[in-house]
């Protein structure tokens, strides 16, 4: 498949989320976003091929390296799908808006197909972006890590929808959802550059 250089230009706005947030809302932000036409279908075909990809995208080239990362884990049928460059043009989209977030040249990128955390956590980083494109999306409460219980009240962010939590000591408490273990899912990761050093 040859990289198109028409493919649809894709913005992805965070401009009024900030990292001086004020709280408690400062624990989440949710950026609604409706689902590209043909998604489903779309990774109803790559299931179940397995995508595990960790790196460092540089900001002003994040659509050339997840093109050169995806396609060394896509099956040709879906190297040659028309979803495909859409697929890699959003995700770099939303890359270069988290690193304009953080105010970084460059994000840890993380993109999977199974599900880890499955237990109630506060990340460690401080912002961290999650992004379900298939599957059940990610849980969160507002209840303490301490008191959270099957009785807690559970919110689940939509697929599509780009979620910024932040973390440490007043990060927003929140898990993968529980899954089969067959169950396939696609998750994409964005943290401060300084993560995969940690």
């Amino acid at each position: 498949m040859k990289e198109s250089a028409q493919s649809t230009k894709i913005t992805v706005d965070l401009s009024s989320l900030s990292p001086q947030w004020e709280r408690p809302a400062s624990q989440l932000a949710i950026l609604p976003r409706q689902p590209e036409p043909g998604w489903q279908e779309y990774f109803q075909a790559l299931m179940p091929t397995p995508i595990h990809l960790a790196a460092t995208i540089q900001s002003n080239a994040a659509r050339e390296s997840l093109y050169g990362l995806l396609m060394q884990q896509l099956p040709a049928a879906i190297q040659q799908h028309p979803f495909t460059p859409l697929w890699i043009e959003d995700m770099a989209a939303v890359c270069q808006a988290f690193s304009t977030f953080l105010n970084q040249p460059t994000v840890c990128f993380w993109l999977r197909s199974t599900r880890v955390c499955s237990k109630f956590h506060v990340d460690k980083t401080p912002y961290r972006l999650l992004l379900t494109y298939f599957g059940p999306g990610t849980e969160w409460t507002l209840s303490p890590l301490s008191t959270v219980d099957m009785h807690s009240s559970i919110q689940r962010i939509a697929p599509w929808h780009v979620a910024i939590l932040q973390g440490g000591a007043q990060g927003i408490v929140h898990r993968s959802p529980p899954q089969h273990k067959s169950s396939y899912s696609i998750l994409m990761r964005l943290d401060h550059p300084d993560f995969l050093s940690r």
